[in-house]
């Protein structure tokens, strides 16, 4: 084995020795590197810690403080909350080595939220049919889907099943010419669900979301049409505070709406009489 290849315990170590190999050789590149990936990490957790502050101290700030608080109060309470945010977030790289690789974890956990989100929005554009029942349907679907694929995928690789089959890191014991197949001894296998990578999930998490949105949102209007529109019914409220003559004059006009010069031979008591009634209240 050559001496990189005991570097090597991660998939996220690769990158960095490709870097020292290809541009080592070159001054000023490797930590060009090194300050564009200090950059674009402390742009992004800038950026993460300053939006939970501001969102905390708006949902403070309307429910928990009788009165608005100054800006200078405000101020410093969202830097607090900053700094809050930003001791937790750094008791997070005690625990990333006892995860498994970086990219997967965080491209699992933004999985969780981001694919169903997608999804509400889709439903929200181009599926005029989706109602608010459907929306939550799907989002908790989508939800359930990523959060059973990774930790079912955990647990199986805990256990000792193969999740993912990556390439290995050591060329120790390989031959540049070899006439002969030997059989791969192949480890047991999780489920399939939980072999499935996870760049897969937001996709897998939006079609979910989508789907279940819109069944959901069919049936929950087709129940809604079977249930009887009050708008469409002839309201009678207003005809017990009427006086009798009032009453009298409304069930004669009916009468006489239908029978013409025979309004005299018309019964107000008939079906259509009333319903002539009915729909003259109404109006």
């Amino acid at each position: 084995m050559t001496w990189y290849e005991y570097m090597i315990a991660k998939p996220d170590q690769l990158f960095p020795l490709y870097v020292i190999q290809v541009l080592g050789d070159y001054k000023g590149f490797p930590g060009l590197f090194i300050a564009g990936i200090f950059s674009a990490g402390l742009s992004t957790v800038s950026t993460g810690l300053n939006s939970l502050a501001a969102i905390w101290f708006s949902e403070l700030d309307g429910t928990n403080f009788k009165t608005s608080l100054s800006e200078k109060k405000a101020g410093l309470l969202v830097k607090l909350l900053s700094f809050l945010f930003g001791i937790l977030s750094f008791a997070l790289v005690f625990v990333v080595p006892y995860m498994g690789g970086l990219v997967p974890v965080a491209i699992s956990l933004s999985s969780f939220f981001s694919g169903s989100l997608f999804g509400i929005f889709l439903l929200g554009m181009f599926v005029p049919a989706s109602n608010t029942a459907g929306a939550t349907a799907g989002l908790l679907a989508g939800v359930f889907l990523v959060g059973w694929l990774e930790i079912g995928a955990n647990i199986a690789a805990s256990q000792g099943l193969q999740v993912l089959n990556p390439l290995p890191t050591s060329i120790a014991g390989c031959s540049d010419n070899t006439t002969s197949i030997l059989p791969t001894p192949r480890s047991q296998e999780a489920f399939v669900l939980y072999r499935i990578s996870f760049l897969w999930y937001s996709l897998l998490s939006t079609l979910v979301t989508v789907i279940v949105g819109i069944l959901v949102s069919l049936i929950a209007n087709w129940w809604m049409d079977l249930k009887p529109n009050k708008s469409s019914v002839p309201s009678l409220i207003n005809l017990p505070s009427m006086e009798p003559d009032k009453i009298k004059n409304i069930v004669t006009k009916g009468a006489h709406d239908l029978g013409g010069s025979q309004a005299i031979h018309t019964s107000p008591c008939e079906p259509r009489v009333l319903l002539r009634v009915l729909e003259w209240v109404a109006d």
